[in-house]
């Protein structure tokens, strides 16, 4: 039902904009966005519009802690969870511009130490099979989720976990495979995925309120806190810590930064 709330609230809203006139816009918008946010139970939440180069809106809403009273504003840093992938994609579209790499290469040629199980399966997994969720490894999460390996150590443990479907026979969204590619542009450049990301994306952009790892964030104050159901309430909880596999999620950043992202891509 909330869904189909939410759909006929956003109609309205179009329709609303489109009636009034052009100096009452962003306040319509602002208060269709703030009555979201407390329909979901959203502590804060931070939106950007960019539209032809410009960013025409860079807001936050909310707090950054339930009850804090902190307000979240357009430099409150969230981490961005999976819209990291984005980012490692990215770098590896730029190796292959650099003749670094291509595409279709086995990704063993350039990381022997990357083994899975079956040994055709590692023979054959290509570059862009990385990014693909495709190469047969089911859910590997438990490797990172809940131990404390390090980066090596969770590419050394593929070759123990049996696949879950042939290689491109299947779907299973993967964190694992992000992370080797991750390695892999180590590999290739010399430098960790995280001076890749700060030198070759996050500097050449002006993202400078943007931390390729939660570790590297903490020199940021005004950030977000993350936020569950405990009893049914919304609840402050510890930040959950994916440094160990970086390159699938780790990225903190502001909304301000990631207009200039959005206007980039």
């Amino acid at each position: 039902m909330k869904y189909l709330l939410t759909f006929f609230s956003l109609l309205l809203l179009i329709t609303t904009l489109s009636a009034q006139p052009l100096e009452r816009k962003e306040d319509v918008l602002n208060r269709y966005i703030e009555e979201a946010r407390q329909y979901w139970e959203v502590p804060g939440m931070s939106v950007a519009i960019v539209k032809d180069g410009e960013v025409l809106l860079a807001k936050g809403y909310g707090e950054r802690e339930l009850g804090s009273s902190q307000a979240v504003n357009k430099n409150t840093i969230f981490n961005i969870g999976s819209t990291t992938k984005a980012f490692t994609a990215v770098l590896i579209g730029m190796l292959v511009d650099e003749g670094k790499l291509d595409w279709d290469d086995k990704v063993v040629d350039h990381m022997p130490e990357f083994q899975l199980e079956d040994p055709y399966v590692t023979r054959e997994v290509r570059v862009k099979d990385l990014l693909s969720h495709n190469t047969g490894l089911g859910n590997a999460d438990y490797l990172w989720a809940s131990t404390q390996m390090t980066q090596r150590e969770i590419l050394e443990r593929l070759r123990h976990l049996p696949l879950s479907y042939p290689l491109r026979g299947g779907y299973t969204y993967q964190n694992i495979m992000y992370h080797a590619a991750g390695l892999l542009i180590e590999k290739k450049t010399g430098i960790s995925w995280e001076e890749n990301m700060q030198s070759k994306i996050f500097d050449r952009l002006g993202m400078t309120n943007t931390y390729p790892d939660k570790e590297l964030s903490q020199v940021q104050r005004n950030r977000s806190t993350a936020h569950h159901y405990v009893d049914g309430a919304i609840t402050p909880i510890e930040d959950f810590n994916c440094d160990s596999i970086a390159a699938a999620g780790a990225t903190w950043s502001s909304i301000s930064d990631m207009a200039k992202w959005s206007m980039f891509l």
